[in-house]
């Protein structure tokens, strides 16, 4: 009895303790949780936040030369040793765990009596219970949308990486089972190969860079996640313990090395996070190593380079800078350039390169990564995911394109240049359009046609010098096509298909057709009245491409909304339209697809057309389940009889529709439906086409008329 007395003594003093300094002292706050898990556990662990101090300089993080990583505080000396972390905890025999880099926060095991005496010191601010989380591509996986391809299974399987830089940490949990081979060319003083000679058969790294970068790429462990976590490594160690390499001879006898092995370990990327200090911005002066660039690259190997970090904006480092590479800049987890990111006409892609959590050496320690070293890998993996989903099949040059032509477009305005931050699941869903028309290159600035609703219809195609007329059997007995739409339904390399609807010119017997390459049917979908020009994507995310039309040519509530599955052309659903006009409307026409809001959902956007000048009409974005997302009038008019543009002219966090009501261009702002700007016009039948036509960073919207 007089035990359990005791111990319900000391849980209510303890209390009593507790709650005087939670709501008693102003300085301190505790987590009541902290409490709770005590009374459960002899020790947990716990957040140790020390009162900001001016004069507390930030903590220095330095690599030591062998594998452990120490951080070592610097304070001024006018503060008194009392505000140290090392002092505070002093009096309760706990170790720290982890100290951050500003030196006001520390994580610490703490017992029930551990915690009365922290909580009496004046130095701390507050106590809370760590918030855990997984590392790295939790974040920037995310970003990218690495993540979305790992939900379609693919993770870099079957994929190596051969990745050239200080070497890697074989004892890190990160990389068990995955280093298939090692190699060692490094000359720096006279040797710094293992036992100071200039070739070797072990990369062990005694930098710790490429331990990081290895960790980006395919680190797999519940310490770091890399964006191809399923992919081989084979390691190649080129620099010194202070990350310095002698010549672009290394470089060249390792890509030649890993091009040499490719067969043995189904080498499919090359990744390089290192560079020459000397900058280039013409790729004539960029050929050094030629040879062995191009043998990789004829053996399908993608190349992939940082640009460097040194805020350059006319040049980029070596191998960056070489036609067959991809370079790559970095950005920060917001979407805008690195400031210290190489960048100019060369440089092909920017990715995730600000403040990243990866491998670090000590064999379970992390690190963080910032700079255009750590952007490259993100692009490493995203290559072997690719590859991974294509089997191997892919060349460098769809690799590239695919990466360059979709993505998010960074604005940079040193060079007044966008720069596309990578999207996988977009490059992913695209590469079937590349191979199809064996497209070599897009333009920097591309044209936005996602009027035509496939969104990865984006640019001029590259040697489409050819034309030939499809036919096709069952030609059915109406009079003319509508705008036709391309896409690749099944999202793989068998070939693109055409969509497109028809109608009698008396305004019946719609139909929608889908065709193969050659023009032969796949399937139809017939509506009695007229259908009008198809739209297409993956509105509901489930994999499959629903194909969107309007349909109807009576005055009131006839008209439909139809989605079709793109595969069999089976109804999908149909939302019957009912628009606030009824005695002058003809119904929608046009329809388009995008994520107007940048949400991750697709919306569809259609637009209302009328039979009087003195019409209102409206423009609608419903979401992939039908229901209405907005709705916005124009001004009295004929309303929206030619197809819509979209495309983010405002440079703000959402799309913009613009579309065209007899004699004026509107945009609206996709987020809301609200009216962005109007522009009265000459009589115009023509739809809008939206491009940065100079090259300034700005859209300009192009439109054919009349001029009155």
């Amino acid at each position: 009895m007089s035990k359990k007395i005791y111990l319900i003594l000391i849980s209510l003093v303890y209390l009593i303790i507790l709650s005087s300094f939670t709501f008693g002292t102003s300085h301190l706050k505790i987590d009541s949780k902290i409490y709770q898990l005590l009374d459960n556990s002899s020790s947990i662990l716990i957040q140790i936040k020390i009162k900001e101090n001016p004069n507390l300089l930030k903590e220095k993080i330095q690599f030591n030369k062998g594998k452990s990583i120490k951080s070592t505080p610097f304070y001024q000396d006018k503060i008194s040793k009392q505000t140290s972390i090392s002092n505070i905890l002093a009096g309760i025999g706990s170790k720290i765990l982890y100290e951050s880099e500003y030196g006001n926060g520390i994580l610490v095991k703490i017992t029930k009596d551990q915690l009365l005496t922290l909580i009496t010191n004046d130095y701390i601010e507050e106590l809370t219970l760590p918030l855990s989380g997984s590392t790295f591509t939790s974040e920037s996986s995310k970003i990218i949308n690495a993540d979305d391809v790992w939900n379609l299974g693919y993770t870099g399987k079957n994929q190596t990486v051969c990745i050239i830089d200080s070497g890697i940490d074989t004892d890190h949990p990160s990389f068990n089972g995955k280093i298939l081979d090692e190699k060692c060319f490094c000359n720096m003083g006279g040797g710094c190969c293992i036992g100071g000679t200039t070739t070797s058969d072990t990369a062990e790294d005694d930098s710790g860079h490429g331990t990081l970068i290895s960790g980006i790429i395919v680190g797999n462990s519940t310490l770091v996640k890399g964006i191809a976590p399923s992919a081989k490594i084979v390691a190649v160690k080129v620099t010194d313990s202070n990350g310095k390499f002698l010549s672009t001879v290394e470089i060249g006898d390792a890509i030649d090395w890993c091009t040499d092995v490719k067969d043995n370990h189904s080498i499919s990327v090359i990744s390089m996070s290192l560079g020459t200090n000397t900058l280039f911005d013409n790729p004539s002066d960029c050929t050094m190593e030629d040879d062995v660039i191009s043998g990789a690259y004829n053996n399908n190997i993608s190349l992939i380079a940082a640009s460097g970090n040194a805020a350059s904006s006319t040049g980029i480092a070596w191998p960056a800078c070489h036609s067959k590479l991809i370079s790559v800049g970095a950005t920060t987890k917001t979407d805008t350039m690195h400031s210290n990111t190489n960048r100019n006409n060369l440089l092909d892609l920017v990715a995730p390169g600000k403040d990243i959590i990866t491998t670090g050496l000590g064999g379970s320690n992390t690190s963080v990564c910032t700079g255009t070293s750590c952007a490259a890998p993100h692009v490493s993996g995203a290559a072997a995911l690719l590859q991974d989903a294509y089997n191997g099949k892919l060349t460098p040059q769809q690799i590239k394109t695919a990466l360059k032509m979709t993505g998010k477009q960074v604005w940079d305005p040193f060079t007044a240049r966008f720069y596309p931050r990578i999207d996988v699941l977009e490059a992913y869903n695209a590469l079937p359009f590349i191979d199809t028309y064996n497209i070599t290159d897009w333009p920097f600035f591309h044209h936005d046609l996602r009027r035509t609703g496939y969104s990865f219809l984006k640019g001029d195609m590259v040697n489409s010098t050819t034309q030939s007329i499809l036919s096709f059997a069952g030609t059915p007995a109406t009079d003319f096509w509508d705008d036709p739409a391309i896409a690749n339904v099944r999202n793989d390399l068998s070939g693109s298909e055409i969509i497109v609807s028809t109608q009698n010119y008396d305004y019946t017997d719609g139909r929608v057709y889908m065709l193969n390459g050659s023009g032969s049917q796949k399937w139809s979908f017939t509506d009695g009245q007229p259908i009008f020009a198809p739209s297409i994507d993956d509105i509901d995310g489930d994999g499959t491409k629903e194909v969107i039309v309007a349909a109807g040519s009576e005055i009131g509530d006839n008209w439909k909304i139809y989605a079709l599955n793109g595969e069999s052309g089976t109804q999908h659903w149909a939302s019957p339209i009912s628009l606030p006009t009824k005695s002058n409307q003809l119904g929608a026409r046009h329809t388009a697809i995008d994520d107007l809001n940048h949400d991750g959902d697709k919306e569809i956007v259609y637009s209302e057309v009328g039979s009087s000048n003195s019409f209102t009409a409206y423009v609608y974005a419903v979401n992939h389940d039908k229901s209405v997302f907005w709705n916005s009038s124009a001004n009295p008019g004929q309303g929206f009889q030619v197809p819509m543009a979209i495309a983010n002219i405002e440079g703000d966090e959402d799309e913009d529709v613009m579309i065209l009501n007899f004699c004026e261009v509107i945009a609206f702002d996709g987020e809301n439906g609200s009216r962005v700007w109007t522009r009265p016009i000459g009589i115009t039948y023509s739809g809008p086409a939206v491009a940065d036509l100079n090259g300034d960073g700005e859209y300009e919207v192009v439109v054919g008329g009349v001029e009155l």
